[in-house]
């Protein structure tokens, strides 16, 4: 039994109640107490609880299970057993000797039981695997850190590849409970526990289906935390070893990530486990490296009462500062002076040349049928002209000018090694380097979609010895897209690749910019190749070493998203994807609004969403209001024809966003709030306060001073002396 100064047994007390039935000593919870915070821990399996003293809320454990979390493991013929941690048949519970700071549990298990029945001593997955566990509460402060100190797997079959602990520790209960979960996925998203709006023929009762039924695992986060509020307690949970986890994010859902969707009407089905209650929950998946722990994995829960997402962005923005992630505008603007160029400029991403092989029996996975299809978008000359249309007709004095397809086959072709050759039909080297000279002149940001994560196997220079391969030897498959298919570079090789075209570009075609599509948001993934072994924390220096082959070659670079805070030190602007299911809220913006841009990615004239939400491949009215609320600026992927069409809207849009985004480019974004329950109208705050108010619905809103705001409207109030403040709203023609 568990014995420290503040340990003690929890006892179920009450005033004109029946005794409660003797437990179990084994199963009786030992206590770690503070001021702020009271944590119980069950002996039996290892299950956590917090109080929240302050709110008198209590957070309790995996309600579906009863675990406190499992160990997968897979063996050498490609099978997968999981183990819960209460399956250990040895358990050692006992107390940390206490620091200055903090007093903990530590947890051995050993000699595991599985559900294989019997099996022979080496091939039994429980047999040779110890796992210890370290529970801390600090003794000043509400913080409560979770640590897997050491893993140990003997065994001659098995390999470890994902510890979950703790598992769905925390959840928020469908209905039940007042209050959401928030993650830090592309933008943010927030998955509230309720939402009663519904009305005749079921009006907007349709939000359901973004924020329940949904359950995944997301291979990584633009920053590494997560967080909760129910009733008036919140709390948020900073990952401080990320390199080698995933996340599991259930939404108002009754089934674990791994089970297929449930049916409809929650009917059980053999391929679908349905637990209760629905819930909403996130938790870390500690992925091994190469089979081993390699290192302690620290979750840090640190409780706000009467906090929320808001006080959970401030507390993360001082822990980024803290460890150096950090690096605002104005810091990379000091490095290199043409980031400047940045503030206040739309996005053009310039499609050249499409080509697409006919093959189509297959897709891409960026949705292309191969369907044969080749065309020349845009010449290099007719860039020039967009960049002399924009600076002096429409009188637009920054713009990022991004060049894609414009290498020898095309947009998505040849990758990377053979791309570095400028499309003969749409001009050549000499035309592109005088469009890029062009929007240089213009004061513009000119440059190049370049890649250095995928191989395409129709490449002339294709060479296997190039690309990362898998623990079996295989070769890592990589974004298939126009070209056909394709294999992902270790990028050890593909440092040396982008620096021998580095070269040629800083020579021939002199960008001062260049955008790296998918190495900077896409998972970090180990390589086997014993030519060019690395783990995740490898891959990520290397990436990080691949995008500062641009930056010391003096160019501003743009990374693919979604953002991911590991390398903002070196972005300085991201391309931004839809979230996959909640409520977009701008978790991103609230820690790191004042450090890099954040562009839609393909975004206006082209239409992907469907609802107002925040979707961001929505129509641009949406893209435009949220571009508003957020202080960000437009994007648009437009060939030459689509500039034409588009050219007077996107002046009408500019002229709005274009010194709103230069107005708050180096604010820190202070806090967003929800102002209807329907969440259409949204207000944001800024550093130097600016307040702005969006309805992305179709009734008008009456605000607190008695103001009108329409349907699809705006309103900006600058409170600094001599502040421009302004409204208008978006005309919405229905046909």
């Amino acid at each position: 039994m568990l014995t420290t100064g503040i340990a003690c047994l929890v006892l179920d007390v009450g005033m004109a109640r029946a005794a409660p039935p003797p437990q179990d000593a084994a199963s009786q919870p030992l206590m770690l107490a503070n001021r702020q915070l009271r944590v119980r821990v069950r002996p039996d399996n290892l299950t956590i609880t917090v109080d929240d003293l302050a709110t008198q809320q209590t957070w309790g454990s995996d309600p579906w299970e009863n675990s406190a979390g499992r160990v997968q493991l897979r063996g050498k013929h490609g099978e997968t057993v999981s183990l819960s941690l209460s399956a250990a048949t040895q358990k050692k519970v006992e107390a940390l000797p206490g620091g200055s700071a903090q007093d903990g549990v530590q947890i051995v298990l050993a000699e595991f039981r599985s559900r294989m029945g019997p099996v022979r001593q080496d091939r039994d997955p429980g047999a040779h695997l110890s796992l210890g566990l370290q529970i801390l509460l600090a003794r000043d402060r509400p913080d409560l850190t979770l640590r897997v100190q050491q893993l140990k797997n003997e065994s001659p079959y098995w390999d470890v590849e994902t510890v979950e602990w703790p598992l769905r520790l925390f959840p928020v209960r469908t209905v039940e409970d007042d209050g959401y979960v928030v993650f830090a996925e592309q933008e943010g998203m927030l998955i509230p526990s309720r939402f009663d709006q519904a009305g005749y023929f079921r009006y907007l009762n349709w939000i359901w289906e973004r924020i329940a039924g949904q359950a995944a695992v997301f291979e990584q986060s633009s920053m590494p935390w997560f967080g909760a509020r129910k009733g008036e307690s919140s709390f948020l949970c900073i990952i401080e070893t990320p390199d080698d986890v995933a996340y599991g994010v259930i939404a108002n859902d009754v089934r674990a990530p791994e089970q297929p969707p449930a049916p409809a009407s929650a009917i059980p089905t053999a391929t679908t486990a349905l637990y209760a209650p629905r819930l909403s929950a996130v938790w870390p998946y500690w992925r091994s490296v190469k089979g081993e722990l390699g290192y302690p994995r620290v979750a840090h829960y640190i409780f706000q009462p009467h906090g929320g997402y808001v006080e959970m962005c401030k507390t993360y923005r001082k822990y980024a500062a803290k460890t150096g992630r950090l690096v605002t505008l104005k810091q990379k603007i000091a490095a290199n002076p043409d980031v400047e160029k940045l503030v206040g400029a739309p996005n053009f991403e310039i499609q050249v040349v499409a080509n697409r092989p006919k093959e189509p029996q297959f897709q891409g996975l960026s949705g292309a049928v191969y369907d044969g299809y080749h065309r020349l978008l845009t010449t290099f000359d007719q860039i020039a002209a967009i960049v002399h249309d924009l600076k002096s007709n429409l009188g637009v004095d920054r713009a990022v000018i991004r060049i894609a397809g414009w290498g020898r086959k095309g947009y998505d072709n040849l990758r990377p090694v053979d791309q570095a050759e400028p499309n003969a039909e749409a001009g050549g080297a000499e035309k592109l380097a005088a469009a890029i000279a062009a929007a240089k002149a213009a004061g513009y940001l000119g440059g190049l979609w370049d890649n250095y994560r995928n191989y395409d196997l129709n490449s002339p220079s294709y060479n296997e010895r190039y690309v990362i391969r898998d623990a079996t030897g295989a070769p890592s498959a990589g974004f298939s897209s126009e070209g056909g298919f394709s294999q992902e570079i270790c990028p050890l090789e593909a440092v040396k690749l982008f620096q021998h075209n580095m070269d040629y570009y800083r020579h021939v075609l002199k960008p001062n910019l260049i955008y790296l599509d998918t190495i900077g948001g896409l998972p970090l993934i180990e390589c086997y190749d014993p030519r060019h072994p690395l783990t995740r924390s490898g891959t990520r220096e290397q990436r990080l070493n691949i995008m500062r082959v641009a930056t010391n070659g003096g160019a501003v670079l743009g990374a693919e998203g979604p953002p991911q805070d590991w390398n903002l030190q070196v972005a300085d602007f991201y391309d931004e994807a839809p979230i996959r299911f909640g409520i977009d809220v701008p978790l991103w913006a609230m820690v790191y609004h004042d450090c890099a841009l954040l562009y839609r990615q393909h975004s206006s004239p082209y239409d992907y969403g469907m609802d107002n939400y925040g979707y961001s491949r929505q129509p641009w009215p949406a893209k435009f209001l949220r571009g508003v609320l957020y202080g960000d600026q437009s994007s648009w992927t437009v060939s030459y024809d689509m500039y034409q069409v588009w050219s007077k809207t996107f002046q009408s849009i500019n002229e709005v966003l274009a010194p709103h985004q230069r107005r708050l480019a180096f604010d820190e974004l202070t806090s967003h709030r929800f102002l209807t329950p329907d969440y259409l109208v949204q207000q944001t705050n800024f550093s130097s306060g600016v307040e702005v108010t969006v309805n992305y619905g179709e009734f008008p809103y009456k605000m607190e001073d008695a103001a009108e705001l329409p349907a699809y409207g705006y309103r900006v109030k600058d409170g600094a002396p001599g502040g421009h403040s302004f409204s208008g709203r978006v005309s919405i023609e229905l046909r």
